[in-house]
């Protein structure tokens, strides 16, 4: 297995025949409970899984960026925040977002930033469920992946967030959000 921890630069390998690569992309670890709650899981199911995907030769490549422009976002084609895809599918399936207080406080948007919400077995969750996760690592394991979509352009939800100065509400920048945030 692989892992390459962003905030440590930690890399760890094996001698896997195969690697199964996730991309965890987020727009803030340490205020939004919901992608720091999401890399506690997405670590939490990795653990869970990897015993079962070493047995069968297969390695994990994780890899977690953090989102800190429109134009980071667009090179990595973010649809919402926090974002989990393994290979190149997005295992949250449809996208489903609310009001994120949490990021809402990095922005002079303030309430008009949104963040995704995570269903699974018809429930929502703010921080993506383990559960989810462990069951999407050995599917793409499997080669059985959702279509990718084409990149429909950065939304404006983010492009709010982000032109909306994502580091000090307090100074008042003009997000483009058509209101005095």
């Amino acid at each position: 297995m692989t892992m390459t921890d962003a905030r440590t630069g930690v890399e760890a390998a094996d001698s896997s025949t195969t690697t199964l690569e996730i991309d965890f992309l987020y727009i803030d670890l340490d205020t939004c409970r919901r992608c720091g709650g999401t890399d506690v899981n997405l670590h939490e199911a990795i653990e869970l899984t990897r015993p079962a995907l070493a047995t069968a030769g297969i390695g994990i490549t994780l890899t977690q960026r953090l989102i800190e422009s429109s134009t980071q976002a667009v090179e990595h084609r973010l649809l919402s925040s926090p974002t989990i895809r393994i290979g190149d599918a997005d295992i949250a399936g449809e996208l489903v977002e609310s009001t994120c207080s949490d990021c809402g406080a990095l922005s002079a948007c303030g309430d008009n930033t949104q963040c995704r919400v995570w269903t699974y077995h018809g429930e929502e969750f703010s921080a993506a469920p383990t559960g989810l996760i462990v069951e999407a690592i050995p599917t793409a394991a499997a080669g059985i992946t959702a279509e990718t979509e084409p990149y429909p352009g950065l939304p404006e939800n983010l492009e709010r967030f982000f032109d909306g100065g994502a580091s000090n509400a307090a100074s008042e920048p003009d997000c483009g959000c058509g209101s005095s945030c």
